[in-house]
């Protein structure tokens, strides 16, 4: 079972996560007006952003 330990900054919702296995998932995490996908590697300890890109591509 995942443990949601430090979402992302500025996160005001979360969709409900979806894990492929017992270490690795993906979310869309919300917050002031904003949403983005992540995934974690490491049962929710860290995630990282996978879309959009930090590079402005939509």
């Amino acid at each position: 079972m995942w443990t949601w330990i430090n979402p992302p900054a500025d996160v005001e919702y979360a969709t409900a996560p979806q894990f492929f296995s017992e270490q690795s998932g993906i979310a869309i995490f919300g917050g002031y007006g904003d949403s983005a996908l992540f995934k974690t590697k490491n049962n929710g300890k860290t995630w990282t952003k996978l879309y959009p890109t930090d590079s402005g591509e939509k």
